[in-house]
């Protein structure tokens, strides 16, 4: 009679025991994941803020030539966005950088570009987030390149 109870008991599923812990093992694994994959994220943020940036200074220096008219660079003072602008006016367009990550650092004079390519004066920029930072530096020649700072 007991082999009978028994087998019925364990023909009726998971207790609930079981059931919670598979749940807990789960949701840890979940969390070690999803703090690991936060943390790449921000990193993520920077570096695509930082190609953003550098890839934009790149073509407003070919348009430079290509117009035959000097463009500065703006940075506003909330320092969470840039422009680009003829000289003396104000951008007409913004361009947002990721969440999260601002410029820390500016040329203390705005940068603009000239149709010979050079750009006067040469700076750097740096970009930051929790995590880190990126260097972008526009040399006199106009050539621009960037780092992890």
């Amino acid at each position: 009679m007991v082999n009978a109870r028994m087998q019925v008991r364990f023909e009726k599923g998971f207790q609930l025991i079981e059931m919670l812990i598979v749940c807990l093992l789960i949701a840890v694994l979940a969390g070690a994941a999803a703090g690991s994959t936060w943390e790449h994220l921000e990193f993520y943020r920077l570096d695509n803020a930082c190609r953003l940036f550098s890839s934009r200074l790149s073509e407003i220096r070919a348009v430079s030539i290509g117009l035959n008219l000097p463009i500065s660079v703006e940075i506003p003072e909330s320092r969470d966005r840039f422009g680009f602008a003829e000289r003396g006016d104000s951008p007409t367009v913004w361009i947002l950088l990721p969440r999260g990550v601002v410029f820390r650092k500016i040329p203390r004079r705005t940068v603009t570009f000239y149709p010979r390519g050079n750009a006067a004066p040469a700076g750097s920029f740096l970009l930051e987030n929790p995590k880190g930072g990126r260097k972008i530096t526009v040399a006199v020649s106009g050539r621009i390149r960037w780092e992890v700072e």
